[in-house]
């Protein structure tokens, strides 16, 4: 089948938007054509930093998920990381992990068998945790959706925080919206319809990076510590073919600047392997 191009053609002041930008009017008629029509909205397209992240405790239970495993850190407990087994939420798992070790917290990483066992914690997981004694599940690009594993993990006394990046489950009734919302102690996910985050199309693995960057904050931890973990934050973006638009754009090319210049065993394996 021959293919058919279809011309963006939307309408712009890009005389304007090039003077205003120092760029040309051919750059400002593409970045528009993308949905950067004014030149702040440019500007941000092209210039971004890590100073343009939104705060992260805007995020609703975002204070109550850091406050919970600061205490835990205090009573030196442990946590089960039920993360996911494609690259986001490996990565995320990896970002939450790293996170909890800095403050002194042992945690496990669990996720489920792709084959054997699907998407999602599960019963399985929640078991598992029981048996090592951990007193906190925390979810990682997974959560918001399975109700039964964490009924079952709140009937054997555990504190559950979901950190997820997906649509909240829902169905209609006579034509109203009602989300079905899980036991949950705390749910951290910019979809949520009362989440004051302006920022939506994070990945699991952006939305554990904002979990890390809360909890070193609060630990009195610098920034620049944290952002030690955007190359595993930019890896998952791209992974899981996010929008590089606002806050993605942000991280992935922060993290791709840390990357090509990174220490860490396992990223340098893998670019040493791909011959990058």
């Amino acid at each position: 089948m021959k293919e058919q191009w279809i011309l963006a053609t939307k309408r712009g002041d890009f005389d304007g938007i090039a003077r205003a930008c120092g760029i040309s009017p051919v750059t400002a008629r593409l970045l528009v054509n993308r949905g950067a029509a004014t030149p702040e909205a440019v500007y941000g397209f092209l210039n971004g930093s890590m100073s343009d992240l939104a705060d992260p405790l805007l995020m609703r239970d975002m204070r109550k998920t850091r406050d919970r495993l600061l205490l835990a850190a205090e009573r030196g407990e442990s946590v089960t990381i039920a993360g996911d087994y494609d690259a986001d939420g490996i990565f995320s798992s990896l970002i939450l992990k790293t996170a909890l070790a800095r403050l002194g917290i042992r945690a496990s990483i669990d996720v489920p068998d792709r084959r054997d066992e699907g998407y999602g914690m599960n019963e399985r997981i929640v078991s598992e945790a029981l048996k090592r004694g951990d007193q906190i599940i925390l979810t990682c690009d997974n959560g918001v959706s399975a109700a039964e594993a964490i009924h079952l993990a709140k009937e054997n006394g555990l504190t559950v925080l979901v950190t997820d990046h997906h649509e909240m489950p829902y169905i209609k009734e006579d034509g109203e919206i009602r989300y079905l919302l899980t036991e949950a102690d705390a749910v951290v996910d910019p979809h949520q319809a009362d989440c004051l985050y302006p920022y939506k199309d994070l990945c699991g693995a952006g939305v554990a990076f904002a979990l890390a960057r809360a909890l070193y904050a609060a630990a009195g931890i610098g920034e620049e510590e944290a952002h030690e973990l955007l190359p595993f934050t930019a890896i998952a973006t791209v992974a899981d073919v996010m929008d590089l638009t606002g806050e993605n754009r942000i991280l992935v090319k922060e993290g791709i600047a840390r990357l090509m210049k990174t220490s860490h065993t396992g990223l340098k394996a893998l670019i040493e392997e791909q011959g990058i």
